[in-house]
C-alpha cells in the first residue's frame, strides 16, 4: 500500500509539474527568442534614426527634423542614393542617404562644405570631439583618407555583444578648375546588417 501510494504521488507530481511547467518553459523560450530577435534587429542610428526601413519612410523622418530633399540634385542622382539639405550639429550640410535595390536604407552621411579650409578643419575637429565623447566606450581609431586625417568608430549594441555599424569621419578636397578649391568633411554612417544586404545584392550580380 505505501508503495502504491508513493507511485501515485510521484505520478501526480510529475503530471502537476508537466501541466504547469510546460507553459512556463514555453513562455520563457518565447521571451528568450524574442529578446534575441530584438537584439538582432538593432541598427546604427543617424541623427537618432535607425538606418533601416524604406527610403521614403526615412525621408519622412528626416523631414520631421527639418531636412528636405534637394529636388534639383535628385533629378540627376542615380538609383540607390537620395540627396537632402538641412542642418547637422548646427551647420548647413548636404545629406546623402543610400538604399538597396529593395529601397532599404543602409547608409547615410552629412557633408559640410566650404572654400575656407580653416572653417572645414574646425568642423572636423569639433565633430571628432563629439564622437569621442558620445562613443567613448566604443572601439575607435585614427586613420587617413586622401592624405587627410580620418577617424573611425565601430559601434556595438548596449551589451557590446554585436556590431551595429561604423561611423567614418574624413575630409576631402575638390580641385575646382577655376582655381577656387573647396573642402568637405564627411560624417558617414553605415549600418552593419543592412550594409551586408547591400553587398549581397552586388555579389548576386556577379
Amino acid at each position: 500500500m505505501p508503495i502504491l501510494f508513493l507511485n501515485f504521488a510521484y505520478c501526480y507530481l510529475e503530471y502537476y509539474h508537466m501541466k504547469y511547467l510546460k507553459p512556463l518553459i514555453f513562455t520563457l523560450v518565447l521571451l528568450f527568442a524574442f529578446s534575441i530577435n530584438i537584439d538582432a534587429q538593432q541598427h546604427l542610428k543617424f541623427m537618432g534614426l535607425p538606418l533601416t526601413g524604406t527610403i521614403d519612410n526615412f525621408q519622412a523622418k528626416l523631414a520631421a527634423k527639418g531636412i528636405y530633399p534637394d529636388r534639383y540634385t535628385n533629378k540627376t542622382t542615380p538609383f540607390g542614393v537620395r540627396c537632402f539639405n538641412g542642418r547637422f550639429t548646427g551647420k548647413q550640410c548636404t545629406f546623402f542617404v543610400y538604399y538597396t535595390n529593395t529601397k532599404k536604407v543602409y547608409r547615410a552621411k552629412a557633408v559640410y562644405n566650404d572654400e575656407n579650409e580653416d572653417l572645414v578643419d574646425q568642423f572636423y575637429n569639433s565633430t571628432k570631439e563629439m564622437l569621442q565623447t558620445k562613443y567613448a566606450l566604443e572601439n575607435s581609431e585614427n586613420d587617413t583618407y586622401q592624405n587627410y586625417p580620418a577617424f573611425n568608430v565601430y559601434v556595438t549594441n548596449n551589451e557590446g555583444t554585436s556590431n551595429l555599424g561604423t561611423i567614418n569621419l574624413y575630409k576631402t578636397k575638390y580641385n575646382n578648375p577655376y582655381g577656387r578649391d573647396s573642402y568637405s568633411v564627411h560624417v558617414d554612417y553605415t549600418d552593419y546588417i543592412n550594409g551586408i544586404d547591400h553587398d549581397s545584392e552586388n555579389f548576386d550580380d556577379l
